[in-house]
């Protein structure tokens, strides 16, 4: 008899391999490997707003090692740092192409326009040189609302000035 390999839910309840605690039918994760077959919680997921979710799922030892979700926060948003910048920056008005360049970093600006959160001029005398879509806009606001709430949090403040300065 052949087995499949890769992972499924489990058909019946089963004891996790990583916690011992009995995972019910449905809510585990089935893995066939050499050794036969082992259940295991499913991977914690962040679950809800930024501001207001929480953490489900996972083993009851996962609970103890999942991060922080502001820490999470601030590093997502210490690595999109440029890119929100760049949006920063058009939707303050400074969208001319040497703003662009002077106050923000030129990847940032590529990548800005091949996500489609900018768009760069079609003709000089009916747009604005650059100047934000929908998804941008977005972005920016829900940027602004994230850190805003949380600029008396450390960390938080550096990434405000980070973004806005200039």
């Amino acid at each position: 008899m052949v087995r499949k390999q890769g992972a499924r839910a489990n058909a019946r309840p089963a004891p996790c391999a990583r916690c011992g605690k009995t995972v019910p039918a449905g809510e585990g994760i089935v893995s066939f490997g050499r050794d036969g077959a082992t259940v295991k919680h499913p991977r914690p997921q962040w679950i809800g707003s930024l501001i207001s979710g929480s953490w489900a799922g996972g083993c009851p030892t996962d609970q103890v090692a999942v991060a922080d979700p502001m820490a999470e926060l601030l590093g997502e948003l210490l690595r999109n740092s440029q890119l929100h910048r760049v949006l920063w920056v058009v939707a303050s008005g400074r969208n001319r192409y040497d703003d662009l360049i002077l106050f923000c970093d030129a990847n940032a600006v590529e990548q800005a326009i091949t996500s489609a959160l900018i768009v760069e001029p079609l003709d000089d005398d009916l747009l604005p040189p650059y100047h934000l879509t929908d998804a941008g806009r977005n972005l920016i606001t829900r940027w602004r609302r994230e850190v805003q709430a949380r600029l008396d949090t450390e960390g938080f403040r550096a990434v405000w000035e980070a973004v806005t300065a200039g």
